[in-house]
């Protein structure tokens, strides 16, 4: 019995130290990527881009680009980089119609899961609507690929049109 608890307590700090001192889980081989994305020339604001990997080898990753469309490509935290690799991208950029205002949102969310129309039966129900063609949001339909040389990149461009 103390060999098994000897192997356990064993067991336990190998994994504790391998683990770290609850830091942020790291990736191995993240290089820093960073871009910009456009719609018809212009920034795009507030898109996700979302990076889909060729390879089982390589980790999904993302951004959301700022108010000049700048963005910088991350995997499990901000600015801790992507694999290098070839991955498919989608963006998604939406906003809210009807979205309800503070004093909606507390009393539907004090209705307790009823649903829009039993707590606000003459209100239109709030809906997310896309802001930019909704194919750039499916892998299969974007046409849009990224590949990310090793070393990292100057800058990336992801160019969008309004066209369909």
């Amino acid at each position: 019995m103390k060999k098994l608890l000897s192997f356990a307590l064993v067991a336990c700090a190998a994994l504790f130290v391998s683990t770290g001192c609850g830091g942020a889980p790291q990736l191995e081989g993240l290089e820093k990527y960073s871009g910009v994305i456009t719609l018809d020339g212009e920034p795009l604001a507030d898109a996700s881009i979302n990076l889909i990997p060729s390879t089982m080898e390589l980790k999904a990753s993302g951004a959301v680009s700022d108010e000049k469309g700048r963005f910088v490509l991350q995997t499990l935290q901000a600015g801790d980089g992507v694999m290098p690799g070839d991955y498919r991208v989608t963006v998604i950029k939406t906003h809210m119609e009807d979205a309800y205002t503070p004093e909606e949102q507390k009393i539907f969310d004090e209705a307790g899961g009823k649903r829009h129309a039993d707590v606000f039966p003459d209100r239109p129900e709030p809906t997310s609507v896309s802001d930019i063609p909704e194919y750039y949001g499916v892998a299969d339909m974007s046409g849009l690929t990224l590949s990310l040389p090793e070393g990292g990149s100057k800058e990336l461009k992801i160019e969008l049109s309004s066209e369909e």
